[in-house]
C-alpha cells in the first residue's frame, strides 16, 4: 500500500473501509496502466509491421481506383504511411513539389490540427513550453501534412 493505515487499537468497519479504499485506488491505477500499455503495444506493433512492396503497391493501386470514383476515405486513412512509401520508392521526389505547395500543406495541416483540438494561440504558446505535448502536436501536424500531400498526389495521378 502507498500509505500505512492505522487501526488505532480497534479493528472496525472504518479501518476496513480505509484499507479497501486504498486497495481500490491502487487497482484502478493498475488497470489504467495495463490498458494504456496494451493500446500502446498494439499501436506500435501496427506501425512497425513492414509491408511487402507488392502489398503496398496493391494498396496504392486501390487508392487510385477509388479516387477515380471520387472516394478518398481509404486514401486519407493510410495517407501518412503511403506518403512515406511513395517518397521512399522515388515515385515522387521532393524537387518535383513546389515550395509554395509544401508551405500551403503545412499551413492547412496546422489549421486543421488547431481546429480539431480547439487550440488557440494562447494554448499553443503553453504547449510550446511542454516538450512532450509540443512533440505530440508537432507529430499531428506532420501526419496531417502527409495526408494532404498524399491526397494531392492521388488526385494528380487521375487527371
Amino acid at each position: 500500500m502507498p500509505t500505512k493505515t492505522n487501526h488505532y487499537g480497534s479493528f472496525d468497519a472504518s479501518f476496513i473501509g480505509d484499507v479497501l479504499s486504498n486497495y481500490f485506488e491502487m487497482q484502478r491505477k493498475a488497470n489504467q496502466q495495463a490498458l494504456k500499455t496494451v493500446h500502446e503495444d498494439h499501436s506500435v506493433a501496427l506501425l512497425e509491421i513492414p509491408l511487402d512492396n507488392s502489398i503496398t503497391r496493391t494498396i496504392y493501386n486501390d487508392h487510385l481506383e477509388q479516387a477515380k470514383k471520387g472516394i478518398y476515405f481509404s486514401s486519407e486513412l493510410f495517407a501518412p504511411r503511403m506518403w512515406n512509401w511513395i517518397v521512399k520508392e522515388g515515385i515522387v521526389k521532393d524537387e518535383d513539389i513546389p515550395d509554395t505547395l509544401v508551405a500551403e500543406w503545412r499551413r492547412k495541416a496546422k489549421a486543421n490540427v488547431f481546429d480539431e483540438h480547439r487550440l488557440t494561440k494562447t494554448k499553443w504558446e503553453l504547449i510550446k513550453q511542454q516538450p512532450t505535448n509540443f512533440e505530440k502536436y508537432q507529430g499531428y501536424i506532420v501526419s496531417e501534412q502527409k495526408r494532404l500531400a498524399y491526397v494531392w498526389f492521388i488526385k494528380s495521378q487521375i487527371k
